[in-house]
């Protein structure tokens, strides 16, 4: 249950109209599905920390391990940043002044200081949770969650009982010129990005309590996948009940429009308002959890300095917790300027690594039949393939949309071009490395 509807669900409008925004996320669902009971299966044949790269490893080697590994940290990163940026506009919205003087001018967008204050000090919150371990991390993100999911239910039932089926019209000609048919496709190609976080489920199956079995732990992944279609098409078709959709796409925090619209308190607004800043630290407290544990996984295979791979007193990788803490405050530097290359880089990253993990489950089948699976992907190899196909096509989608956009060579591009060359020159030396020590 992320909270990107509440920033993004302007341009969602913009491209698609209500229907289609709803039908994207929906087509978008059924896309992710079986890519969802790909990493359910993957988490119950090797249940060990650091997903993608563990699975990786041992299918196809240290070498793809680290080069998937590396650009699913990027896009979890690329997240925290993301929320940090969020977080600030939002408070910036609900308390006007908080914003601060203009610090700086970067990527056509002002970066303010109280923005800077706001994302260093909660950078910092959620490091130090992060510092003590998976458990105080769970336990901060079950009361952020509950709280949010309740502020948002209230929301939706609010909406749909007294919203007008008047301001969804008209329901499927956006504003764009173009067909609403490329704003659904645009939707359904960056879900990956909405609906990740099933995925961060199997990265503590670790540390999950004695009793819960690891089929449970994948039980679980699949249904925050379904959770997640649900809460996105029905926050899409509750804030566009409550008001004009036109007026949506217009206004500069579009969630607040329609909260307000349906609460019709000021105060009560802010306390659903107040709650959705829950779901924004719920959301990067997750994306941190996951990227920390990657690079726990990297540092455990070699493929990072050996502190990333040691778990410390508080039984947490603080090596790893320190790095993504740090990166993540430099992305919140960038500002809301950032925040479009952001969102398709991350989605890039993503459904690339989707495609590798689902590859890496069918050749699990074939290389290790008899190896036990709690959990089987129903459908077989059938499944799988559609997984590798769809999320490709995604993939796909993803990196060449901001080339239409721009008409030039788009930021994402850059930094994805510079985080490779990062990535190969950390390859090389772990390569150099393992030739020294006679590990292949």
């Amino acid at each position: 249950m992320g909270v990107g509807w509440a920033v993004a669900l302007g341009d969602w409008l913009e491209s698609a109209a209500p229907l289609g925004a709803i039908l994207g996320f929906a087509l978008g669902g059924a896309l992710m599905l079986p890519v969802a009971l790909c990493y359910a299966e993957l988490a119950t044949a090797l249940p060990t920390a650091g997903g993608e790269v563990v699975y990786l490893a041992a299918v196809f080697g240290l070498d793809a391990a680290f080069m998937v590994g590396w650009f699913v940290v990027l896009m979890a990163v690329a997240i925290t940043s993301f929320e940090g940026i969020s977080l600030a506009w939002f408070l910036g919205q609900m308390i006007p002044g908080i914003d601060g003087a203009v610090a700086y001018r970067l990527l056509g967008k002002d970066i303010h200081s109280g923005a800077l204050l706001i994302g260093a000090v909660f950078t910092g919150l959620i490091t130090l949770v992060n510092l003590f371990g998976a458990h105080a991390a769970g336990r901060f993100q079950e009361i952020f969650t509950y709280v949010k999911g309740l502020a948002i239910l209230a929301f939706v039932a609010a909406a749909i009982a007294l919203g007008s089926l008047d301001n969804l019209s008209p329901p499927l000609t956006p504003i764009k010129a173009a067909p609403a048919i490329y704003g659904v496709l645009w939707i359904a190609s960056t879900a990956s990005l909405w609906f990740a976080g099933f995925q961060v489920v199997p990265q503590a199956i670790e540390e999950r309590r004695g009793d819960t079995s690891v089929r449970t732990v994948a039980r679980m992944t699949v249904l925050a996948l379904v959770l997640g279609v649900v809460f996105y098409c029905a926050v899409v078709l509750a804030s566009t009940l409550a008001v004009p959709w036109h007026s949506i796409v217009a206004a500069p925090l579009p969630a607040a429009l329609a909260i307000h619209a349906v609460v019709r308190n000021d105060l009560l607004a802010r306390l659903v308002l107040g709650a959705v800043v829950l779901g924004i630290l719920a959301t990067w407290n997750s994306a941190f959890l996951w990227s920390s544990r990657l690079l726990l996984a990297l540092g455990r295979q070699g493929m990072l300095p050996e502190a990333f791979g040691r778990i410390g007193r508080l039984h947490s990788p603080v090596a790893a917790v320190v790095l993504v803490g740090s990166l993540g405050f430099l992305g919140i530097c960038l500002g809301r300027g950032a925040l479009v290359p952001i969102i398709n880089m991350a989605s890039i990253s993503l459904t690339f690594s989707y495609a590798f993990a689902c590859w890496a489950v069918l050749r699990l089948r074939r290389t290790l039949p008899g190896l036990e699976r709690p959990f089987r992907v129903p459908g077989g190899t059938f499944t799988m393939r559609l997984a590798i196909v769809t999320t490709t096509a995604m993939g796909g989608i993803s990196l060449f949309q901001p080339l239409v956009r721009d008409r030039r060579v788009p930021l994402e591009w850059l930094l994805l071009l510079g985080w490779t060359g990062l990535g190969l020159a950390l390859l090389f030396i772990a390569r150099q490395r393992r030739r020294v020590t006679g590990v292949l």
